[in-house]
């Protein structure tokens, strides 16, 4: 095989091994190979794992490992590894914290998870609870929490978006760590009945067409999200197709066309959009950014109380004459209270009750 062939095949390849990523992601798999478990590939990396969890609905009374990657969620089992969950982040419903009963720990906080999967159109729903066995850890559940958001957010790196908020004034709102390789004016959307004059450009994380009418026209296409990239001749001369992957809530894809002119720069951007797409399926980026934060001392809660400079000014005694008038007078009194007479007061215009021996009404207004 020529040095050329070779190049082609491994870019095929790695474009092959990036498309089969897609079930680690988007499905619930279970009792896989340690292979296709353990071993991250093209992109996917291990972010935190922790020992002595249950799996206490599918497994209960077994311990075994929980390990949670920026794609997806895996538990296995310590005796026997063939007995695993591997849940995708894309299919993960609802994550909670609840308390459940549990047969290595009793009653305990646990962590729910609820997904779905889609077999020949039908949705299958699946409820995962897994509960640490070690009290008091719950270190990595916070952790699949933080990813899980993380990943929610980072939504535009993995999926395909029409018509959403991707530009300001016509232009692309770049994602972090990303930026603009080329962008075409007067490129044609050709996809609808109706060509739409708009703005082409390709980063190293999507392909992006932008309405020069209503930027809300608009397209966004990860690179991770392309199944075939190819030109074709159409009614409107020769396009650039890109063709979106299938998923859970997208099972048909869809197929994009674009009329660039010069018509000569038809295959020239097809080969550059193919040249991106292939470098980023050797170090794809999925945009989940997950950064462990170290737990915070008590010393450094620790709040050193300072003396006030303030001098205190008055008598001492008066004003705990005045505290003392707040107490509850029940003394030789038959219902509770003592009955004393009303007085005029001179300081306040006013009719008060008959005021206790050495209180005044300056040392009351003084608290």
């Amino acid at each position: 095989m020529s040095k050329r062939n070779k190049k082609v095949q491994s870019v095929v390849d790695d474009h092959q091994a990036l498309q089969r990523l897609h079930w680690r992601e988007r499905e619930c798999r279970f009792d896989i190979s340690l292979k296709n478990l353990l071993e991250p590939v093209y992109g996917e990396t291990f972010i935190d794992s922790l020992n002595d969890v249950e799996d206490t609905k599918g497994n209960p009374g077994k311990s075994g490992r929980l390990i949670v990657s920026n794609l997806r969620i895996i538990w296995h089992s310590h005796t026997d590894a063939k007995i695993n969950i591997s849940i995708g982040l894309f299919s993960a419903l609802r994550l909670e914290m609840r308390t459940t009963e549990s047969r290595l720990r009793g009653r305990s906080r646990s962590l729910f998870i609820s997904a779905r999967n889609v077999v020949r159109g039908r949705t299958i729903r699946y409820q995962f609870i897994f509960t640490n066995v070690v009290e008091g850890s719950p270190r990595l559940f916070t952790t699949i929490q933080a990813v899980n958001k993380a990943y929610d957010t980072s939504r535009l790196y993995r999926e395909i978006r029409l018509r959403s908020s991707i530009s300001s004034d016509y232009q692309l709102n770049l994602l972090p760590r990303e930026h603009i390789l080329e962008s075409l004016d007067g490129v044609m959307n050709v996809s609808g009945d109706t060509g739409i004059l708009g703005i082409l450009c390709w980063t190293n994380i999507r392909v992006c067409w932008i309405s020069q009418i209503n930027e809300l026209h608009n397209i966004s296409l990860p690179y991770y999200n392309i199944s075939k990239l190819s030109v074709r001749d159409s009614v409107y001369g020769r396009i650039v197709v890109l063709q979106s992957s299938v998923s859970i809530v997208r099972p048909k894809p869809y197929n994009l066309g674009f009329r660039i002119e010069p018509p000569e720069k038809v295959d020239q951007s097809a080969v550059a959009i193919k040249s991106a797409m292939y470098a980023y399926c050797k170090a794809p980026d999925f945009g989940v950014r997950h950064t462990e934060t170290a737990p915070v001392p008590p010393s450094a809660l620790t709040v050193e109380i300072e003396d006030d400079d303030v001098d205190i000014v008055g008598d001492v005694d008066a004003t705990g004459d005045a505290f003392a008038a707040y107490f509850a007078d029940t003394e030789n009194a038959r219902d509770g209270a003592v009955k004393r007479p009303p007085m005029f007061s001179e300081e306040l215009g006013l009719a008060v009750e008959q005021l206790r021996p050495g209180v005044t009404m300056k040392t009351l207004w003084s608290l």
